[in-house]
């Protein structure tokens, strides 16, 4: 390995060191989220009633889903603020350029949206928990093996990642050239009102990532579009100034 290629390495690890210690805030939202979304899933369970003359029939359906849901979020806003003139400003403290500088974006970028989505999925298993402990009621379908939970772990990771890199690229995106800052939302905004039917291009997008059958298909799916967006990313970072 060159010399060029170890400092290279070397900036890259300070800087991704830098984030992780800079962005400590990062953490704290991200439990205030989940938290949250805790909450909101203890009251928001999905529930049915059957009944006859004879019996009359109820349950209620709790998931994580909301909690792995708000992680999303948090994952895309979070990678949006890092695209930021102020944050992008923070990493030429360091001897860096363009690469280095996108390089150790994507690697805290991908450390944090796992570290999201396991305790997304930990605080899932907590709320398992607590309703087998507290509901009085029969609670069935509540135990989960360590296999599904790693593979609940992983999909939720590569969720957290696409939208970690979608927001990057919309933020590089955005600062490049501030009409996208109102043009991207409004062609969402558009899409949904009026493109929102079974044909429509966000009901296509989402059913070719969730409505996948097959794990490594749904795996491969993610990373292809997660390195598009990175390499479009870097594209706008180019063209960004050194100091933004």
């Amino acid at each position: 390995m060159s010399f060029s290629e170890v400092n290279t390495v070397e900036i890259v690890k300070t800087q991704f060191k830098y984030k992780v210690s800079s962005y400590i805030n990062v953490y704290g939202t991200l439990i205030g989220v989940q938290i949250f979304a805790l909450a909101l899933s203890f009251l928001g369970g999905s529930s049915f009633m059957s009944s006859n003359q004879a019996v009359a029939l109820g349950a209620t359906t709790y998931t994580d889903s909301l909690i792995v849901g708000f992680s999303v979020f948090w994952a895309f806003i979070t990678s949006i603020l890092l695209t930021t003139k102020q944050m992008r400003s923070y990493d030429y403290t360091f001897v860096s350029n363009r690469l280095t500088s996108h390089i150790s974006n994507i690697v805290f970028l991908i450390i944090m949206s796992v570290i999201g989505a396991i305790s997304a999925k930990l605080v899932g298993l907590l709320m398992k928990v607590i309703i087998m402990l507290t509901y009085s009621d029969p609670v069935y379908g509540a135990l989960t093996s360590f296999p599904e939970l790693l593979v609940g772990m992983a999909v939720a990771a590569f969720y957290l990642i696409l939208f970690a890199a979608l927001g990057y690229a919309i933020g590089l995106v955005a600062q490049m050239n501030k009409i996208f800052i109102f043009l991207i939302p409004s062609l969402f905004i558009a899409s949904l009102l009026f493109d929102s039917g079974e044909n429509g291009i966000i009901t296509n997008i989402l059913k070719f990532f969730i409505g996948e059958t097959s794990l490594s298909v749904f795996f491969i799916k993610v990373l292809v579009t997660i390195t598009l967006l990175f390499l479009l990313s870097f594209q706008a970072l180019k063209r960004l100034e050194v100091r933004g």
